[in-house]
């Protein structure tokens, strides 16, 4: 391919986490100006989805807001969106998060029209995403890392069964298995009376998701640990241990100013745990077949790593965890854009066609 790509930002999206997707597009809007974007990709397309799955499709224009590309009128389908994203000189990059965006929905639809992008694996995607399926494979696989006790809950009516399993005082967090953003997670003391609003935020997640979880919460500290695949091998970016003024990390610690600190730990600072989070944390990137990011949570009890889950597509919020993580390393967003292009040219594309005798 002699001339130069178009890049296609995809954002928005028809999923709980829409406004994820929205304010990781402001910051990555911000920088694709910038001259790494400009010597790889010959112009920039931008297409909004709504929350009803209608799409606006708007070259880019450098200074304007997002609000620009959302106040387009959306009149194209689904199908119209595909038929402009079939084109073989661009490269989407995708920053559809949560359903259908980072759990192998869209990952199998652009593997199955060979659609060039960010989109990440099939299996990839749809295992990080399904925190249920994610820990039994961690459990069952790393030696070392240890997996929360954690139950699978389809009915809330299976509450109160389940507060059974625990001892009167002890502590759990329930949510959702397959969303992301720490959206209707919280803390749960297990008393007689916590059955009634564990009941309510489960009926809450089973809204959205096919199973809610309830894990035993580790007390300890909590690290966020992100990869980069940069030119076909993986990068472990800098540490980030995360503290909040309850010890837990939920939603509205996650995204509320003033709730938590979250502090690089320099690599001259690293403890053997440390070095240890960042090795599992490269392993599960290669063994579960991850591409371009991720990002891992842990829990520290001890000398005890619990892990808890992955996300194949960090928020890219200017304050989010991984933004930081990149910093610290010297990448801006930009280098995400950019590395996942130069991934994909270099990726061998596996045949699919085999053609054998049937009697």
């Amino acid at each position: 391919m002699n001339q130069k790509p178009t890049l296609f930002i995809l954002f928005g999206g028809v999923s709980s986490e829409h406004d994820a997707s929205c304010k990781s597009f402001e910051h990555i809007n911000e920088r694709l100006s910038s001259e790494k974007i400009a010597s790889t990709f010959s112009n920039i397309k931008i297409a909004f989805i709504n929350r009803a799955g209608r799409a606006s499709v708007l070259a880019h224009l450098p200074g304007e807001s997002i609000l620009y590309y959302q106040r387009k009128s959306s009149n194209l389908d689904m199908v119209a969106l595909l038929n402009q994203l079939s084109n073989e000189n661009q490269y989407i990059f995708s920053l559809l998060h949560g359903q259908h965006g980072e759990d192998g929905c869209i990952q199998g639809l652009a593997e199955f029209m060979s659609l060039r992008g960010s989109f990440g694996s099939v299996l990839g995607c749809s295992l990080a995403m399904s925190k249920y399926h994610c820990n039994r494979f961690v459990s069952g696989t790393f030696r070392g890392l240890k997996v929360p006790k954690t139950l699978a809950v389809t009915s809330a009516n299976e509450v109160k069964e389940i507060s059974k399993l625990w001892k009167k005082g002890s502590r759990v967090v329930i949510k959702p298995s397959s969303l992301g953003a720490s959206i209707l997670t919280e803390l749960f003391t297990i008393n007689k009376d916590s059955h009634v609003a564990m009941e309510k935020l489960i009926s809450s997640i089973l809204k959205f998701d096919r199973r809610a979880l309830v894990q035993e919460f580790i007390s300890g500290e909590e690290y966020s640990c992100g990869c980069i695949e940069r030119n076909g091998k993986v990068e472990v970016l800098p540490l980030i241990k995360i503290s909040t003024a309850t010890g837990f990390f939920g939603h509205a610690e996650k995204h509320i100013s003033g709730k938590n600190s979250e502090d690089v730990v320099e690599i001259n600072r690293e403890t053997l745990i440390h070095k240890t989070i960042k090795r599992l944390s490269k392993k599960l990137f290669v063994d579960i077949g991850l591409q371009h990011v991720a990002r891992f949570d842990f829990r520290v009890d001890g000398d005890d790593i619990y892990f808890l889950e992955i996300n194949p597509l960090p928020g890219m919020m200017e304050g989010s965890l991984y933004p930081k993580m990149l910093r610290a390393s010297g990448y801006g967003v930009e280098d995400v854009i950019v590395e996942s292009f130069k991934n994909e040219i270099g990726r061998q594309k596996k045949a699919t066609t085999f053609r054998y005798h049937i009697d």
